[in-house]
C-alpha cells in the first residue's frame, strides 16, 4: 500500500472517530438543581450575577474565562454559532450544568458557595474555559 493511501486512511479514521463517533461516546451528565430555561430577558429573583457566553465556529469560546463573586446567584446565558460542532453543549461540571444551544439561548442558575477556578468545557473537552469564582 502507498504510504500517501495509507496516511488518507488515517486521517479518516480520526475524523471519523472525533467528528461522527465522538458524540455517541460521550457520557451522560446528570442535571439536578440547574434551572434551565429560554431566555426571557427578565432578572431571576434577588441580585443575580449575569455572564454570557457563546461558542464559536471557529472552534472557541467568546470568553476564556468567566469572573463571578462566590455566594451570589449567576444567572449563566449560553448561545453558540450553528457551525459550532461539539461547543454547542456546553458542561459546567462542578455546578451540574449541561445547556444545549442550536443558536437559541439558554440559561442556568446556580449560586457557587466558594471561591475557586472551575472549569467549563464542550461535551468533548475540545472548547474549554475557566469559571473564576472570587470572595
Amino acid at each position: 500500500m502507498n504510504t500517501g493511501y495509507a496516511a488518507a486512511a488515517i486521517v479518516v479514521a480520526l475524523f471519523a472517530s472525533v467528528f461522527v463517533l465522538g458524540p455517541l461516546l460521550t457520557v451522560p451528565i446528570a442535571v439536578p438543581n440547574v434551572q434551565a430555561r429560554p431566555a426571557t430577558g427578565n432578572a431571576v429573583a434577588g441580585d443575580a450575577q449575569k455572564v454570557y457566553l457563546r461558542a464559536l465556529s471557529t472552534g472557541v469560546y467568546d470568553k476564556q474565562t468567566l469572573t463571578v463573586a462566590a455566594g451570589k446567584p449567576v444567572e449563566l446565558h449560553f448561545t453558540a454559532d450553528p457551525n459550532a460542532g461539539c461547543g454547542r453543549l456546553l458542561v459546567v461540571p462542578d455546578f451540574k450544568v449541561q445547556l444545549i444551544s442550536n443558536g437559541d439561548e439558554k440559561v442556568a442558575t446556580f449560586t457557587p458557595a466558594k471561591p475557586g477556578r472551575y472549569p467549563y468545557r464542550c461535551g468533548m473537552n475540545m472548547f474549554r474555559g475557566t469559571l473564576e469564582v472570587t470572595p
